[in-house]
C-alpha cells in the first residue's frame, strides 16, 4: 500500500500456522482507531487473531470461503499481531491483511 499510514500483506499459504506483525508508520499522527481488513479465499476453514501490543488480549474471526471482513475498532498503536491457524493441514487459498491506523 503507497498510504503512509497503512500496511498490506498477502499470505499464500494457509495450510499452516503463522504469526506476523503489521506495521504502520506514523511519525506525527496521534492514533485512536484502526481497520484491519482481510480478503481472499479458503478452501478449509482458518482463524485470524489480532492484537495491539502487549500481545496479551487477542480478538479473532473465523475465516471460511470467500473472505471479506473488515474490523474497526479503537486503537492506540502502530502494530498489529496477527496469528494464523488453520483448521487442518488441507486449507488452500490465499489472504491479503490490511492493516490501517487512524
Amino acid at each position: 500500500m503507497s498510504n503512509k499510514n497503512a500496511e498490506g500483506k498477502v499470505y499464500p499459504e494457509l495450510n499452516k500456522a503463522f504469526e506476523d506483525t503489521l506495521k504502520a508508520e506514523t511519525s506525527n499522527t496521534i492514533i485512536t482507531r484502526m481497520e484491519l481488513k482481510i480478503t481472499g479465499n479458503l478452501k478449509g476453514k482458518g482463524k485470524l487473531f489480532y492484537s495491539h501490543v502487549p500481545f496479551d488480549q487477542k480478538q479473532f474471526i473465523v475465516l471460511e470461503g470467500n473472505v471479506n471482513n473488515k474490523i474497526e475498532t479503537d486503537w492506540y498503536d502502530e502494530r498489529c499481531l496477527i496469528i494464523y491457524e488453520p483448521e487442518n493441514s488441507l486449507v488452500k487459498g490465499e489472504i491479503i491483511v490490511n492493516f490501517k491506523v487512524y
